[in-house]
């Protein structure tokens, strides 16, 4: 099955995409800051950057928020079917996106 051409494993994909981007931009809001971990000569240092309630407002109100969050919604139910349709499509998909580096 395919709609507009996307297959059911570009759909899930598309749909893993949009739900990392838009669990990264949450997990920001709760904790009001951006925190990214830079490799070192001396090991690994975090850098936590603090962010203003309006910037975080600000980027709530965003269209490249907005447009993801909305494409991420509209992907869930069709995620969802797929996922009872062919659990293993969805396995294969979750697996590229958890996978951990070695």
């Amino acid at each position: 099955m395919s709609y507009h051409n996307l297959t059911n494993e570009e759909i899930i994909f598309l749909y893993y995409v949009s739900s990392s981007v838009v669990i990264q931009y949450e997990e920001t809001f709760s904790d009001e800051s951006i925190v990214q971990t830079l490799p070192t000569e001396i090991g690994s240092v975090e850098v936590k950057i603090e962010l203003p309630k309006d910037f975080i407002d600000e980027i709530k109100n965003s269209k490249h928020y907005i447009i993801m969050k909305q494409i991420y919604l509209k992907l869930k139910p069709i995620y969802e079917l797929i996922k009872d349709a062919e659990p293993e499509l969805v396995e294969s998909i979750d697996e590229l996106f958890t996978k951990k580096s070695k």
